[in-house]
């Protein structure tokens, strides 16, 4: 394929998915029933929408590198998410909320019930060819061909489905309940933890790569390890911390979706894959460490708080209002902001940016030096020695210019 053809190609499908989308979203609050799908659920619209961000960030990608096989998978996952939502919106509306408004709703109920398995069992494969499109080693692709012998697999039981279309196929569980078919359902979920598996050995390619990596791939890999790290975060907090004390909110949810959810992931490849301000990474992830400990420090400080002094005002005062703990603790945590953010900068470049605060120390060093040197052969020989000691360049030169002579 030519490269115009593959340009003409991506945006084509482009505007193809984020047609569906706005109509999957048009059917979605059209139907406005309170069953499942996109109307009753924030976390699914959500997750709808982070996937739907793969199909313009497939089309940048493939655009501009069409030889990549990277754009064309994350165009691939999209449209078969954005394919999915739209046939179970228009099976919905056409078959329960307005019944005969719409023709083909079994066929679309039939549609929904498999067209999503693509979007699944490529996610190993984009992981194993991220980013250059090439393997570690050949060895690596059985993790990535695995998931789609099991997707041919469910592709064929879907044929199976077909003289069962209709509402039936709407249901959001595992088994259809369809007894001639239970033998093949039990087949196919009991090879989907192979699935899991494989996706599980290609994130352990990736590290692997990330660890082999050098220069410009090396940071590329670090936007990825970056969305991990929020997702693993995410989930940490999501079903560890706010699920068993019941703080889970739809405020949570938005955030947690958002943060964790395939969205950030395909919009960090995407500035991989394109460079645009790749080496920002160290300061983002410098920037989110910081902030991400100093608002669970403060969170704590606050909780603890109001807690530990609301309780102690209502033991002394017998009053239930708790107003004077919340001021307290919003005041405490007002004032601690500076000097916490402060520590925890100077710790974390310490522990994890050695370089850049050793680099930062000499340059405060010199700068006292500077005020107090007078003599300009010493501090011409300090200063060559804080280059070489901070940009570590191959080689130094200095002139310094005085009147119409230049040394």
């Amino acid at each position: 394929m030519s490269h115009r053809a593959a340009v003409r190609l991506s945006w084509g499908l482009f505007a193809l998915g984020m047609l569906g989308m706005a109509m999957t979203l048009a059917f979605g609050f059209g139907r406005g029933d309170s069953g499942a799908g996109l109307t009753s659920l924030t976390g699914d619209l959500i997750w709808f929408l982070s996937l739907t961000m793969f199909v313009p960030v497939g089309a940048l990608i493939a655009s501009r590198h069409p030889r990549n096989p990277v754009g064309w998978i994350f165009l691939a996952i999209g449209l078969s998410e954005v394919l999915s939502k739209f046939a179970y919106e228009y099976a919905a509306y056409s078959l329960i909320s307005n019944p005969g408004a719409l023709p083909g709703g079994g066929a679309m109920a039939w549609l929904q019930s498999w067209v999503w398995a693509p979007e699944l069992t490529l996610f190993p494969f984009l992981i194993l060819l991220f980013p250059d499109g090439r393997l570690l080693s050949r060895w690596w692709g059985a993790a990535g061909w695995v998931p789609l012998v099991w997707m041919l697999a469910f592709l064929g039981y879907s044929v199976a489905l077909w003289p069962h279309r209709g509402v039936l196929l709407l249901r959001n569980v595992e088994s259809f309940g369809i007894d001639s078919l239970a033998p093949i359902e039990a087949g196919l979920f009991a090879l989907f933890p192979a699935v899991m598996l494989c996706l599980a050995a290609s994130l352990v390619c990736l590290i692997i790569r990330f660890r082999r990596s050098q220069g410009e791939q090396r940071q590329q890999l670090k936007w990825i390890a970056l969305t991990a790290g929020l997702g693993a975060t995410n989930i940490l907090v999501s079903e560890v911390i706010l699920d068993p004390l019941d703080l889970e909110n739809r405020a949570t949810t938005l955030l947690g979706e958002t943060l964790g959810g395939p969205g950030l992931f395909a919009v960090a490849a995407g500035v991989a894959m394109l460079r645009y301000r790749l080496f920002d990474i160290d300061r983002i992830i410098n920037r989110t460490l910081v902030y991400g400990a100093l608002t669970a420090l403060l969170a704590l400080i606050y909780l603890g708080g109001v807690v530990g002094l609301g309780g102690a005002l209502r033991a002394f005062t017998g009053q239930q209002s708790n107003n004077l703990a919340v001021a307290a603790s919003t005041l405490a945590v007002a004032g601690l902001f500076r000097p916490v953010r402060g520590r925890l900068q100077s710790f974390i470049d310490r522990r994890f940016y050695r370089r850049k605060y050793d680099a930062s120390r000499t340059m405060e060093s010199f700068s006292s030096q500077l005020r107090e040197e007078v003599d300009l052969n010493a501090l011409s020989g300090h200063l060559v020695g804080v280059v070489q000691e901070t940009m570590q360049p191959a080689h130094v030169s200095l002139w310094l210019r005085s009147g119409a002579e230049a040394r």
